[in-house]
C-alpha cells in the first residue's frame, strides 16, 4: 500500500509520479543534446572545428564522412567537401573562447560563426558591437553570413543535433558488427594521411594566425629594449630614464591606461580600481620634441659639394623640425654621397635623394628612406611659399605624410606647389652651382634626367642644433616631472607651493659660431629670375 505522510494533507509530485501513477517522462533514445565542444559523429571533444548545415563537426571525421557517402551527415542530400566551412575557434587554457568578450564557451551559451571567414564569435559581443564586418579580419558580412552554431534555446537546433548524434552511434554498431573501422576508431588511427594533412594545416594556419595577433600587439605596445632607428641618445634617456606621461609633455592632457574601465567591463581581465596615468608612447614623445624644436631650436647649415660647385643650404627648424633634422641626419650619415640629381627641368627644380644600394649580387637598386626607416608627416607652413628660386623642399609621391629623402631646388617661382610640400630651408650661397645645373642637358623622354653626370660629391653639416635644442628639451621634461611630482605630494600630503621652473640650463656644446666661410656668389632670392610654367610637382621615381 502507498505509503503517505500523515502530517501533510497533500501529496509531493514525486509522490504521485513515483506511488500513484502520475505522469512518467518517457526517455527517448538521441534526445539528450551534445555538448558544445562535442562533434556530432565521433561524440568526442573537437579539436579542429568544422561546420556543415549549421551543425558542428571534427574536420577529420566530417571530410571522411563526406568522401566516403557523398552526402551530408545532417540532410542526407548530396555533399561535397568544399561546402565545409572550417571554423577560427580562439582557445585559452584549453577553453573555446569569443575573442570580444574572453568569455568561455559553456553548454548555455549562444554562439555564431561568420560563414565568410569562419570566425566565431558570441552572440551578445557580436550584437553589442551592430557591424557589417568582421571585427577580427574586416571581412564584410551579410545577414545570411550569420549562422548559429550552438543555441540552448533553439529547440530545431538541439534537435537536429541529437539526431545526427543518435543516428551515427547506430551506424558505428552496424559497423562494429560487419568488422568495419567506425568513424571513432578512424579518428583515433588517423589512417587517411590525406585528412591528418588537411586538420595539421588547419592547426598550422591558426597558429600562425595566432603569432600573427600577438606580433602586431608587441609593435603596438612598443619594445622596451631598443629605441626606434635615427633617435638620438638623448631622445633615448628621456624615454627609458625620465619615463614622462602624457601630462608631462602634453599640456591639459592626463590619459589613464584604461585598466579601471577593461576590468568595469570584462571579467577576463584582473581586477583595478585605481586609475592611473599613462606612460607617453614613442609618437607622442616624437611630436613633444618637435613643437619644442620650433620654439627652441636654431637654424642649421649644411653644404653640398657636387660635380657642378658648393650648394649652401639654410634649414628653418622653427617651420619643420623633422625635414632639417632627416637631411641633416642623411648627410652628417653620408646618405647623400654619390647621389645624382635625377630630374632636372629648367625654370622648375632640380631633383635629388633617391638613394642607391646593393643586393650583393652586382645589381643596384633605388629607394628612398628617411632618417627614421618609413615615411613622415608633412609640415606645411603658411609662412613661406615657393615664390623664389632657391627654396629647399620635400619631394614625395604624390600623396601626403610620403616623405623620405628625396627633396628638390627650385629654379623659378613655383606658387601651385606650396600646401603640397614641405618647404624646410632655401639656398645661401651657389648661385652659380645651381645656374649650371639648370643649364644642363637632359633626356625628356626619361623624366629629364640629365646626359651628364650631375651628383653630389659629398654632404657637409656646418651647424647641428639638434644637441643643443636635445638637452633644452631633456631640461624641459624633467622640469614638468620634477613639478608633478611635488603637485601630487602636495595633493596628499600638503608639502607646500610647487618648485620653481629651473633657470639654468647645462648645454650639450658650445655653440656653433655662424658660418662665415660660405661662398658668397649671390643668395638664395638674389639669383637670376626665371619665370616657369605648371609643370607636375617633384615625385619620387
Amino acid at each position: 500500500m502507498p505509503k503517505h505522510n500523515k502530517d501533510r494533507l497533500f501529496v509531493t509530485a514525486t509522490e504521485w509520479k513515483r506511488d500513484f501513477g502520475g505522469f512518467q517522462r518517457k526517455a527517448e533514445a538521441g534526445s539528450r543534446a551534445v555538448p558544445f565542444d562535442c562533434c556530432c559523429l565521433s561524440l568526442v571533444p573537437f579539436s579542429s572545428p568544422a561546420l556543415l548545415d549549421g551543425v558542428l563537426f571534427e574536420l577529420v571525421a566530417l571530410l571522411e564522412f563526406v568522401q566516403k557517402h557523398g552526402t551530408s551527415p545532417v540532410t542526407g542530400a548530396p555533399a561535397a567537401a568544399k561546402e565545409i566551412v572550417r571554423l577560427k575557434m580562439d582557445k585559452d587554457e584549453g577553453k573555446w573562447r569569443c575573442p570580444l568578450t574572453y568569455r568561455a564557451f559553456t553548454n548555455f551559451s549562444k554562439v555564431v560563426a561568420v560563414t565568410t571567414s569562419g570566425n566565431v564569435y558570441s552572440y551578445e559581443g557580436l550584437k553589442e558591437l551592430k557591424t557589417t564586418v568582421d571585427p577580427l579580419d574586416s571581412t564584410p558580412f551579410g545577414p545570411g553570413d550569420l549562422q548559429t552554431i550552438h543555441d540552448p534555446d533553439d529547440a530545431e537546433l538541439v534537435e537536429r543535433r541529437s539526431k545526427v548524434s543518435a543516428a551515427r552511434r547506430g551506424d558505428d554498431d552496424e559497423d562494429d558488427e560487419k568488422g568495419r573501422p567506425n568513424v571513432r576508431e578512424s579518428q583515433t588511427a588517423l589512417s587517411n594521411r590525406k585528412l591528418v594533412e588537411e586538420a595539421k594545416r588547419n592547426v598550422q594556419e591558426r597558429q600562425k594566425s595566432q603569432q600573427s595577433k600577438r606580433k602586431r600587439d608587441d609593435d603596438d605596445r612598443g619594445k622596451k629594449d631598443a629605441a626606434p632607428r635615427g633617435w638620438t641618445e638623448t631622445c633615448r634617456r628621456v624615454r627609458d630614464e625620465l619615463k614622462p606621461l602624457t601630462c608631462d609633455l602634453i599640456e591639459g592632457s592626463a590619459m589613464s591606461t584604461g585598466a579601471t574601465s577593461r576590468a568595469a567591463t570584462s571579467t577576463a581581465v584582473d581586477v583595478s580600481t585605481r586609475t592611473e596615468l599613462r606612460r607617453a608612447s614613442d609618437v607622442e614623445l616624437m611630436d613633444a620634441r618637435f613643437r619644442f624644436f620650433q620654439k627652441k631650436a636654431k637654424r642649421g647649415y649644411a653644404r653640398l659639394e657636387t660635380t657642378m660647385g658648393h650648394l649652401n643650404f639654410e634649414l628653418r627648424f622653427d617651420l619643420a623640425p623633422r625635414a632639417c633634422e632627416n637631411f641633416l641626419g642623411l648627410c652628417r650619415d653620408g646618405d647623400y654621397d654619390d647621389v645624382a640629381f635625377h630630374r632636372v627641368v629648367r625654370d622648375f627644380v632640380a631633383q635629388a635623394g633617391e638613394k642607391k644600394n646593393e643586393n650583393g649580387k652586382g645589381d643596384t637598386k633605388k629607394e628612398s628612406s628617411s632618417l627614421w626607416g618609413g615615411p613622415f608627416p608633412d609640415e606645411i607652413a603658411q609662412q613661406v611659399h615657393h615664390d623664389e628660386r632657391g627654396v629647399l623642399s620635400m619631394a614625395n609621391p604624390g600623396a601626403r605624410n610620403q616623405n623620405t629623402s628625396q627633396f628638390f631646388v627650385t629654379f623659378a617661382p613655383a606658387r601651385h606647389l606650396d600646401g603640397k610640400h614641405t618647404i624646410f630651408g632655401k639656398l645661401v650661397g651657389g648661385n652659380d652651382t645651381l645656374d649650371a645645373i639648370e643649364l644642363v642637358r637632359v633626356d625628356a623622354a626619361d623624366d629629364h634626367r640629365p646626359r651628364t653626370d650631375v651628383s653630389i660629391r659629398r654632404a657637409v653639416v656646418f651647424v647641428d642644433p639638434v644637441p643643443d635644442a636635445d638637452a633644452l628639451f631633456e631640461q624641459y621634461v624633467n622640469d614638468k616631472i620634477l613639478r608633478r611630482r611635488h603637485l601630487d605630494a602636495n595633493r596628499t600630503t600638503g608639502a607646500g607651493p610647487p618648485p620653481p621652473k629651473t633657470t639654468k640650463v647645462i648645454m650639450a656644446r658650445p655653440a656653433a659660431p655662424p658660418p662665415t666661410s660660405f661662398p658668397q656668389s649671390g643668395g638664395g632670392g638674389g639669383g637670376k629670375k626665371h619665370k616657369g610654367g605648371l609643370v607636375e610637382g617633384p615625385k619620387h621615381t
